[in-house]
C-alpha cells in the first residue's frame, strides 16, 4: 500500500512539472508609481499605486540592492507609507486602511484599526503611531489602537528620540514631547508639507512652496530653497541633503541646506527615499525605483517593474507592449530588453498590424500609426480620444471607442466610417459566421448593456441573448462564440449569441481570450487557463505565475507571452501544450512541406514546415487535414509564424482509419501530401 502511493505521489510531482516555468521578461520595462519605501534588515521596500483604478497596490521587495525586485498585495489602494518595529513591517494606504506583514513582505494581512485613510506612521520607543482622522497609538504591535490626539490631515511622521514631527496636509509642521498626545505647530505656512527629515540639530520641511530650514531642531525655521515647485520627499544624511521634487527632478545639497544643485535626474517627480547603508534608493511617480551610489550625484533605474503591460504585438523578433499611463515599449529580441518607445502618460490598449502599417489604440489620445517600425507615432484621423479595440477581419478595419460607437474603414485607416451604437462605450469585437458582435454598453442607461450584433456589417444592431454582464473580451472559435465577463467568467453560445452557457472559469474577469491551434488560452484575474475541448473544460497555466492578474497575451514562437498587471511581462514555453515545435531559427530560403512520419501512422505523427522571409511582417499558416473526399475534418494550425522550420504534431484517435491528406496555406504557397491512417 504504501508503494503505490508513493508511485501515485511521484506521478502527481511529474504532473505538476509537465510544464517549463513562467519566465519574467522585461529587462528594461521599468517604472510605475512609487509612493513610500523602507528598509529592514537589507531589504528594500517600496509601496506602489496601481495605474489602473479599482485594482489592487502593490509592494515591492528587493534582497540585492534593487538588481531585481518580487511583489506582494497589499490592499486595493495606494501605499502612502511604510514603517518597521519588531521584524513586522507597517503599510498604510490612501482608503483600504493599514496593512502589515510579519514575514519580510511576502504577505500581507488587513489591521484591526478602523480607519480607512492611513497618510504617515511612526516608531516612538514600544508604540507605533499612525495618522488617519486623528492620531492612533498601540504599544501591542497594532493588536490595539487607541486615538490619542485630533491632530488631522497629517502626510508625514518622523520621531527624533523623544520627539515627534507632522508635517500637515494643511500646512506647516507640528512636534509633540509626550508620544503624539499633545501637538505644537513650530512651522506656520499656507503650504502642505510632505518631506520631513532630520539630522542632529538640523530639521528640513518639504512644502508645496519649497524647503525650510530650522538649526535648532525646529524652534526657528527659515526658507532654505527651490521655491519653484513642490518638495514632496527629502532625506538628509550628515551634511547631505537629498530632496524630491514633483517635476524637476531630484536636488543635492551638501552644506544643510544653504545652497542646492540639480542631479542627473532632472524631469521627474521623487516621492520617496531610504537609505540603506551607503546607497540611497528614491521611488518615482511613475518611473519606479532608481538608486544612488554616490550620495545622489548620479542616479541609476532599478528593474522595478510595476507596469501594467495592457496589450502586446509580436512581428518577428520585434514586440512591442502598450503599458497602462506609460505609452508604449519595444524590444527588438523577443522581449530579453525593451525600451521605451512613445506615447507617454497614456494606456495604450491595443495594437494591430496591417498591411506593414503598425496601430496602437490608446485611452486619451486616439488612434496612432507607425510606417516605420514603431520608431515614429503618428495621430489617425479617427474621430475618438478613447479607443478601446483595433481589430482587422478581412479587408476592413474596426475601432471600439468611448461615447461615439463603432468605426469601419476601407482603406486601411485612411477614412472611417461610423457605423453605429453612437453614445456608447464599445469595448471588446469578434466577428462570428459573418455576423458583427460587439459589447456596447452607455453610462447610467444600464439597459443598453449587453453583447449586440449586426448581420449587415454594421448597418443595424440587435440585442444577443447576453445582456447585463459586462464583456471584456469576444472570440470566435470552433463554430463557437466566447464572452469574456468583468466578473463572471467565461460565457459560450453554439447559437450565433442567441443563449449562452457558463464554462467553468466564473467569478473572476477574463480579460482576453486566444484560440492557438483550437487550444483556447485566456488571460483572467486568477492567471491564466487554457482548453483543449472548446471551452468545456480548462486547467491551470500558472505555474510560477502566481496567479496574478493577466490583461494581454500573445503567442510567439513556442513561447506564450503574458502581459500582467503591476508585474509587466513573462513568458511560458507551451510547445507541449500546443504541439507546435519551431526546431530551427535559420532561415530557410523557399517554402516547404515534409512528408509526414511515420506514415502510416497509428495514432500520432509529426509534421514538419518551412517558412521563408517574406514581404510581410508575419506570415499567415493554415495546416489542415482533408478525407479522400476533399471534406475538411481538421484545423491544426492558423495563426501568424515568423521565418523558420516547424514541426507539429497531428492525433488521428478520433478519425478513421483511411486515406487523409495534410495542406499548408501560406502567403501565396499551397502543397499538399498524402498520409495513411491505419488502426
Amino acid at each position: 500500500m504504501n508503494r503505490f502511493l508513493t508511485i501515485l505521489t511521484a506521478l502527481f510531482l511529474i504532473s505538476l512539472n509537465i510544464f517549463s516555468q513562467w519566465e519574467q521578461t522585461s529587462q528594461g520595462l521599468n517604472g510605475g508609481i512609487v509612493w513610500s519605501m523602507t528598509v529592514k534588515d537589507s531589504i528594500i521596500f517600496a509601496g506602489c499605486s496601481n495605474n489602473i483604478d479599482y485594482r489592487p497596490s502593490w509592494i515591492f521587495r528587493s534582497t540585492d540592492n534593487g538588481n531585481s525586485w518580487k511583489s506582494s498585495i497589499a490592499g486595493n489602494s495606494d501605499v502612502n507609507c511604510m514603517a518597521v518595529k519588531d521584524n513586522i513591517i507597517f503599510a498604510g494606504t490612501n482608503y483600504d486602511g493599514l496593512y502589515y506583514s510579519t514575514n519580510d513582505g511576502v504577505n500581507w494581512i488587513k489591521n484591526p484599526l478602523n480607519e480607512d485613510y492611513i497618510g504617515a506612521i511612526t516608531v516612538i520607543g514600544n508604540k507605533i503611531l499612525v495618522s488617519g482622522n486623528g492620531i492612533f497609538s498601540s504599544i501591542d504591535n497594532g493588536n490595539t489602537w487607541i486615538n490619542i490626539s485630533s491632530l488631522a490631515h497629517v502626510r508625514i511622521l518622523r520621531t527624533d528620540n523623544n520627539k515627534v514631527y507632522a508635517g500637515s496636509g494643511m500646512g506647516g509642521v507640528y512636534s509633540s514631547l509626550d508620544s503624539g498626545r499633545n501637538w505644537t505647530q513650530i512651522l506656520t505656512i499656507n503650504h502642505p508639507v510632505e518631506g520631513l527629515d532630520f539630522k542632529d540639530n538640523y530639521v528640513y520641511a518639504g512644502s508645496y512652496a519649497g524647503i525650510y530650514r530650522s538649526t535648532n531642531s525646529g524652534a526657528n525655521w527659515v526658507f532654505s530653497g527651490i521655491g519653484f515647485t513642490l518638495i514632496p520627499s527629502l532625506i538628509a544624511k550628515n551634511n547631505l541633503l537629498i530632496t524630491g521634487t514633483g517635476g524637476f527632478g531630484i536636488y543635492r545639497s551638501t552644506n544643510y541646506g544653504l545652497s542646492y544643485t540639480q542631479s542627473n535626474i532632472t524631469q521627474r517627480s521623487a516621492y520617496a527615499f531610504v537609505l540603506e547603508e551607503d546607497n540611497i534608493f528614491a521611488g518615482f511617480s511613475g518611473n519606479g525605483v532608481y538608486i544612488s551610489t554616490n550620495d545622489g550625484v548620479t542616479w541609476q533605474q532599478t528593474e522595478l517593474h510595476n507596469v501594467s503591460a495592457l496589450s502586446l504585438l509580436s512581428s518577428g523578433s520585434d514586440f512591442f507592449a502598450g503599458v497602462a499611463g506609460n505609452g508604449i515599449y519595444y524590444s527588438s529580441n523577443n522581449g530579453l530588453n525593451w525600451a521605451y518607445r512613445g506615447l507617454t502618460y497614456y494606456d495604450v490598449s491595443d495594437f494591430l498590424i496591417s498591411d506593414n502599417i503598425i496601430f496602437s489604440a490608446t485611452m486619451g489620445d486616439g488612434l496612432h500609426f507607425s510606417s516605420n517600425g514603431g520608431i515614429n507615432w503618428v495621430r489617425n484621423s479617427l474621430p475618438a480620444n478613447d479607443v478601446f479595440f483595433i481589430d482587422k477581419y478581412e479587408n476592413y478595419l474596426f475601432a471600439g471607442t468611448s461615447s461615439v460607437g463603432i468605426f469601419r474603414s476601407s482603406n486601411n485607416g485612411v477614412n472611417w466610417q461610423n457605423i453605429g451604437l453612437n453614445f456608447n462605450d464599445i469595448t471588446s469585437f469578434a466577428k462570428h459566421n459573418n455576423i458583427l458582435f460587439v459589447f456596447a454598453e452607455r453610462n447610467s442607461y444600464p439597459e443598453f448593456k449587453g453583447v449586440k450584433y449586426s448581420s449587415n456589417n454594421g448597418t443595424t444592431w440587435n440585442n444577443s441573448g447576453l445582456l447585463n454582464k459586462k464583456c471584456l473580451s469576444l472570440l470566435s472559435s470552433n463554430n463557437y462564440l466566447f464572452a469574456g465577463t468583468d466578473s463572471s467568467g467565461i460565457l459560450r453560445s453554439a447559437d450565433n449569441g442567441n443563449t449562452w452557457t457558463q464554462l467553468e472559469i466564473n467569478n473572476t474577469d477574463v480579460n482576453c481570450i486566444i484560440d492557438v491551434n483550437n487550444y483556447l488560452i485566456c488571460g483572467t484575474g486568477r492567471g491564466v487557463y487554457y482548453s483543449n475541448n472548446s471551452g468545456t473544460n480548462w486547467l491551470y497555466l500558472n505555474n510560477g505565475l502566481d496567479s496574478q492578474r493577466v490583461y494581454s497575451l500573445m503567442i510567439s514562437g513556442n513561447y506564450l507571452y503574458a502581459g500582467t498587471e503591476a508585474n509587466a511581462v513573462w513568458k511560458l514555453d507551451v510547445s507541449q501544450i500546443i504541439g507546435v515545435n519551431q526546431i530551427s531559427t535559420e532561415i530557410p530560403l523557399l517554402y516547404k512541406l515534409h512528408q509526414n512520419y511515420p506514415n502510416p501512422f497509428n495514432p500520432l505523427t509529426k509534421i514538419n514546415f518551412e517558412i521563408p522571409k517574406s514581404n510581410s511582417f508575419d506570415e499567415n499558416v493554415l495546416l489542415q487535414v482533408y478525407d479522400v473526399s476533399g471534406k475538411l475534418v481538421h484545423t491544426i494550425i492558423n495563426q501568424k509564424m515568423v521565418p523558420g522550420t516547424y514541426s507539429v504534431s497531428f492525433d488521428g484517435s478520433s478519425f478513421a482509419s483511411g486515406v487523409y491528406f495534410y495542406s499548408i496555406n501560406a502567403g501565396n504557397y499551397s502543397e499538399s501530401r498524402k498520409m495513411v491512417l491505419v488502426k
